[in-house]
């Protein structure tokens, strides 16, 4: 476990600090004090968490249902939505498999909220 977290660390890290920096441009300016201060607040909350578990598992919870089934199905919504403005005319078929996407993405919702819930109340109660 605590390989996977030493090798992981790295990656995530640059990969959230970048997508920061994209959503917000003007915070790349002050890049070097950005990264020193993500570190510091990253090492504070694994001083004061004595149990990754907890962590693996809220995440695990509710990135799971998120990966299984919200991203693909606001993927195929999207996909279809941009075929519709397009003026590509759609059979009943897509509609339905559109309705049921979007099922799926309230259902994914609803699980990933269980799933941290979950997380939560083994972790703490």
């Amino acid at each position: 476990m605590g390989f996977a977290i030493f090798g992981a660390y790295p990656i995530c890290f640059a990969a959230a600090r970048d997508a920061l920096f994209e959503l917000k441009p003007a915070w790349a300016k002050a890049r070097g004090k950005f990264t020193q201060a993500m570190h510091v607040l990253i090492t504070v909350a694994g001083l004061c968490i004595s149990d990754v578990g907890f962590v693996v598992s809220f995440v695990g919870g509710v990135l799971g249902s998120a990966i299984i089934y919200i991203f693909p199905a606001l993927l195929l919504l999207a996909t279809t939505k941009a075929r519709a403005d397009a003026g590509a005319e759609q059979p009943l078929s897509t509609k339905l498999e559109r309705w049921g996407c979007r099922g799926m993405a309230a259902l994914g919702i609803v699980l990933a909220v269980l799933g941290g819930a979950t997380s939560i109340s083994a972790a703490f109660f």
